[in-house]
């Protein structure tokens, strides 16, 4: 929708191979202060347009929507959104932990392990039980943002959760699965949104 709204108007008429800096700034310079997170992604999703069209020998090889190198010298740097998602207030995090302690769901109980184990969601639901060893949860590089290795010395608590989990559903691979799938991306933050509405995981 971004490009049918912003790209389209300046370039959606023209021959591929025609299409130049110019346009692109035509395009990116009345929204890039004002809507940079839009700006930024419309930039990206134009490269990759463009790209795919110099691979396919519709353009020449030099692509206009580029940032370094090129575009970086022409536009300021994308202002980084000074907007957060909502958290709850520390000292509320208690009695929160309380609730979903009296909860009888598998939801729950990746929530409470996420939160004291201070992991990300995918980190939590693509677990898997050869990650643990011990008391010792190993992530791998590929499920971690900053792309290493990370070790959790893990709570009794934490074991417990695990425990629990496993006698779920007994034969499968992941830390928190049902019929041997791992719960859905959302199935946390619809909890979270059902006990306080407007928090995020």
């Amino acid at each position: 929708s971004t490009v049918q709204s912003y790209a389209f108007p300046v370039i959606g008429d023209m021959p591929l191979d025609e299409i130049d800096t110019t346009h692109i700034l035509d395009i990116l310079q009345p929204i890039w202060l004002t809507k940079s997170e839009t700006a930024t992604r419309l930039r990206g999703r134009i490269e990759r347009i463009l790209s795919a069209a110099i691979t396919r020998k519709l353009r020449p090889a030099s692509n206009p929507a580029i940032w370094r190198g090129h575009l970086e010298n022409l536009l300021p740097p994308p202002k980084a959104s000074d907007k957060h998602h909502e958290a709850l207030p520390y000292e509320q995090i208690p009695d929160f932990m309380a609730n979903l302690r009296e909860m009888d769901s598998l939801s729950a109980l990746a929530l409470e392990f996420t939160i004291l184990n201070a992991s990300r969601t995918s980190e939590s639901l693509k677990g898997l039980r050869s990650e643990v060893e011990g008391a010792l949860w190993t992530i791998p590089g590929n499920r971690m943002k900053a792309g290493k290795p990370h070790q959790v010395p893990l709570a009794q608590r934490s074991l417990d959760i695990l425990t629990i989990a496993q006698g779920l559903d007994p034969e499968s691979e992941y830390l928190f699965s049902r019929n041997g799938k791992p719960l859905s991306n959302m199935a946390m933050l619809m909890l979270v949104r059902r006990i306080q509405s407007g928090l995020t995981v």
